[in-house]
């Protein structure tokens, strides 16, 4: 919470040393700790404008708890805003393969893995993931809409 408090008063260099702390002592936290200072850290990052730094440190988070999905999300929005398909869609891999199963999740989950084939000119990929976001959202309007563009 200091953390946080920290980074929202602009007070970014205090944040920063009590994030270092923080990992520097990290060997005996349980993964989903770790997971959340990585995610701060990361946010560190984006206030501070560094967009490699921030890529960087959910990267790190991701991996030190692979079944985050908020952290996946927020990987594969950031990762797609950067141009860098590939890591898009393995974080949201992670999304789509969580247990536990939230349907608007999931389909749209779905949608930006179709969105993403379809921007690589991968129409059968495409058109299966939109169809599987139909099937765990049929009211999905975006969805609708880019299965009638594939056809």
């Amino acid at each position: 919470m200091l953390l946080d408090a920290h980074t929202a008063a602009g007070a970014i260099e205090r944040a920063q040393g009590l994030l270092g702390e923080l990992l520097a002592d990290a060997r005996n936290m349980k993964s989903e700790e770790l997971a959340t200072l990585y995610q701060r850290q990361a946010r560190l990052a984006a206030v501070a404008g560094d967009r490699e730094g921030q890529l960087a440190a959910l990267k790190k988070a991701l991996e030190s708890d692979r079944k985050n999905v908020a952290i996946a999300n927020e990987l594969a929005d950031l990762a797609e805003a950067m141009g860098d398909d590939d890591l898009a869609l393995r974080a949201l891999r992670v999304v789509a393969a969580n247990p536990v199963k939230d349907a608007k999740v999931l389909a749209l989950a779905y949608l930006r893995q179709a969105r993403i084939a379809h921007r690589a000119k991968d129409r059968a990929r495409a058109i299966i993931f939109v169809k599987r976001s139909l099937q765990e959202d049929p009211t999905l309007e975006e969805a609708k809409g880019l299965l009638d563009q594939l056809r």
